[in-house]
Parts: structure tokens; sequence; C-alpha cells
């Protein structure tokens, strides 16, 4: 896991502020006094140490550590990521899609694929949809998808993977099928974003097998 370079005196004037020693804000945190130590004399120290250390002084870890192009990095796309998690939030549970559409470029291109054989209802969905009109059509494809489909409170997010620009995202839900039948499938997106703005989405619709066994916590929750 990569180190961190923080604000020592930042640090410092924090846990002072608290009425805090070393060895208790060690404590509070779960890392060691030495590591405390280091810290306020602005040494490197892994990322996960200064999560303990930021949350036993109640901040965010941006404002205790000085920014790297790596960090930097990291933080943009953890914006991307919250972003895209309350649109899809609102997408599935209130079928709102206005959140995505404010968060697509003017030039976005979305390609989604199927390859569900006995799903008819998905390949509503299969296509290439291009600027913020595509989108829109995309989205109301969607909403036909589901009318045909079924509402459907079995589903999961797994946590997102990536980088800077680009966020994985992978998901799954429940439906019933041609024959009937209930089976799950898996939804991928691959999302680039570029200035803050989703530039390109590829979906990807296939048979899926349920939700993880280490799936403890779906990010996204269908409503009570």
């Amino acid at each position: 896991m990569p180190s961190l370079q923080p604000y020592g005196a930042k640090l410092a004037s924090l846990r002072r502020a608290l009425g805090l020693t070393q060895l208790e804000l060690a404590a509070r945190c779960g890392v060691s006094e030495r590591t405390v130590r280091n810290a306020e004399c602005g040494h490197p120290i892994k990322r996960s140490f200064l999560e303990f250390i930021a949350g036993g002084l109640g901040v965010s870890l941006h404002e205790i550590v000085i920014p790297s192009c790596e960090f930097e990095r990291h933080l943009r796309w953890q914006r991307h990521v919250d972003r895209l998690l309350g649109a899809l939030q609102r997408v599935v549970t209130e079928h709102d899609a206005s959140d995505a559409i404010e968060l697509a470029h003017s030039d976005v291109r979305l390609r989604a694929e199927t390859h569900m054989p006995n799903f008819s209802a998905a390949r509503v969905l299969a296509g290439e949809y291009r600027d913020l009109a595509g989108i829109e059509r995309y989205v109301a494809n969607a909403f036909r998808f589901w009318e045909l489909a079924g509402e459907s409170d079995n589903y999961f997010v797994e946590a997102p993977i990536g980088g800077g620009d680009v966020v994985v995202i992978r998901g799954g839900q429940q439906f019933r099928c041609d024959d009937d039948q209930l089976a799950w499938t898996s939804t991928l997106y691959v999302c680039e974003f570029e200035q803050e703005r989703l530039l390109r989405i590829d979906q990807f619709l296939t048979p899926g097998e349920g939700p993880p066994a280490d799936l403890n916590h779906p990010i996204c929750s269908p409503p009570a």
C-alpha cells in the first residue's frame, strides 16, 4: 500500500486542539505512538494508518495529506465513484435518471451489449447511443426494459474498481426469464470520464450466478 506525506504541523495542531497526547491519539486511532510521532514529523506514512489517524482527529484524509499526483488521481476517481453510485441508486430505486443525464458529457457515447438468450426483455437495451439525445433514448429503453422484465428487489452492486478517470462497476439483479424461471443477470459498466463528465460507458449484460459470497453490504439497496 503506498505511503503518503502528511502535514506534520497540522496534525500536531489538530491533536492539541482535542487535548490529546500522542499516546492518547494513537490509542484512539489504533496505531502505535511511533506512527503518530512520525506523522507529526512529516515522514511518509502508509495510507491506511493515515486514514486511521484522520478518523481519530475527526477530519478527512485529504485535509492532513500533502497532495501528490497519485493522491490527486485517487481523489478524482473517488469523486467519480460517488457521483456514479448516487446516479445509479436513483435510477434503480426511483427510476429517476436526471442525475445520470446531468453527469454526462455532451459528446457521451454508450454501448450496451446483452448476452441473455433466454431473456428477450434485455434486447431493448442493446445498441449504440451517442450524445445527450442518445442517453435520453437509452434511459427510455431502460424504463421499457423494466416494464417488460418486471420489478426486482433482489439486486446488488459490488465495490467499484479502477483509478483516475476510469471506474468499473459490477452488479447483478434477479429477473424472471422467458421460461418463467427466476435467474440472475450480471451487469458490468466500464465508465470513462473527461473533465468531471461521463464521456464513455460500455455496458455488458450476461447471465449471473447471484450475489458474491463475500458481499456483506450491497452499495445500493432497494427501497424499504
